[in-house]
């Protein structure tokens, strides 16, 4: 009897040493700020900064995942987006009524909106990972519908 208990407190304390030693620190994690802006249907411009989550200076490396457009109430990858590296060094993720700009070192994400002729709002998100999986960057832009619009 002596030998199971000793196997359950053994047990025990690993597994929470292993639990207290195991936790990552998020702050150190990328993260857009703001994570979205609201564009009138006119067409305009934002910027984001990509920031450590506890607002520090940007130490890891993040990567493009996907451009999302809205679809009814869901997201859906972008097909008919293109992506392109500019002479500046800058990587310009676009489709026919956006256009994300990703800066060479990676801290600030500028979007680009032409102006909205329709009745319906519409929304893009340019989303990011972490080279970790931990962290996303996001970035959603919602453009306003055009008030005078018949269609």
């Amino acid at each position: 009897m002596n030998i199971l208990k000793s196997f359950c407190l053994l047990s025990i304390f690993f597994f929470s040493l292993f639990a207290a030693v195991s936790c990552d620190d998020i702050s150190a994690e990328p993260k857009a700020t703001p994570p979205f802006v609201k564009i009138p249907a006119a067409g305009g411009e934002a910027t984001a900064k990509v920031l450590r989550m506890d607002g520090g200076k940007l130490r890891t490396k993040w990567a493009y995942k996907s451009v999302e457009v809205e679809k009814g109430i869901f997201y859906r990858r972008d097909s008919t987006l293109r992506i392109d590296t500019l002479t500046d060094g800058r990587v310009k993720y676009s489709s026919t009524w956006y256009a994300f700009y990703v800066s060479m070192s990676k801290n600030e994400i500028h979007v680009v909106v032409s102006p909205n002729k329709s009745k319906n709002q519409r929304s893009v998100r340019f989303l990011g990972d972490d080279l970790y999986g931990a962290g996303l960057v996001s970035f959603a832009v919602h453009q306003d519908a055009d008030t005078t619009a018949t269609k």
